[in-house]
């Protein structure tokens, strides 16, 4: 069993499924600041394992085209939107309305049942409405850029912000959104050694 001066070495008989997984204080996922004071996310996993994660963005334009009814589609198939904006509007999607796409009457310009706000299809793609009837739309959109994470040995990945680009505010694990200051608070990080885990003192208080 080994020993470093400021930690404490984390004892198998109290991790949480899955074995080895090192959590703080019962959560897989938590922040903490690495030795130059810059935040990290840690999340607990199968020793060697690996995980999906959507952090950091990225701001792409996307021209469409309204239809009759003054919707536009705009295709998202792995969920990786987090945001549009069309002119001054900004709308969040990572959490819209699911539903079937309205019938929209081609003479009348009139949709049924009469939707007012941006919404997600079954398949994915992102609907916006209330645009001029049949003109072109000009969409910036923000999305998010997925990484793949590996767990250690000791079963847990951390993730960083990318080098010169700015801090990411909230991060998608699967279908569920987690923002950054949410998160439990570690301060220190567990450390891992020759495939044995090591907790910082401070997790004892």
């Amino acid at each position: 069993m080994k020993f470093l001066p400021f930690l404490t070495l984390y004892a198998v008989a109290n991790l949480i499924a899955p074995a080895y997984a090192i959590p703080y204080k019962g959560a897989l996922i938590y922040r903490a600041v690495d030795k130059n004071d810059k935040e990290i996310v840690i999340f607990s996993g199968e020793p060697d394992g690996s995980i999906t994660v959507k952090a950091g963005t990225v701001k792409q334009p996307y021209a469409g085209i309204a239809n009759r009814c003054g919707m536009v589609r705009i295709p998202d198939r792995f969920k990786n939107i987090m945001s549009i904006k069309v002119g001054i509007t900004t709308t969040d999607t990572t959490n819209l309305t699911v539903m079937n796409m309205p019938h929209c009457h081609k003479v009348t310009g009139k949709m049924t049942p009469t939707i007012m706000e941006t919404f997600r299809l079954p398949s994915g793609t992102v609907v916006n409405v209330g645009n001029e009837p049949e003109n072109p739309v000009t969409v910036e959109v923000t999305k998010f850029v997925t990484r793949t994470l590996k767990m250690n040995a000791c079963g847990f990945a951390v993730l960083r912000s990318e080098k010169d680009k700015e801090p990411f505010y909230m991060i998608r694990v699967e279908e569920t959104n987690y923002e950054i200051f949410q998160l439990p608070n570690a301060n220190k990080a567990p450390k891992c050694f020759d495939g044995e885990g090591y907790l910082p003192n401070s997790w004892n208080n």
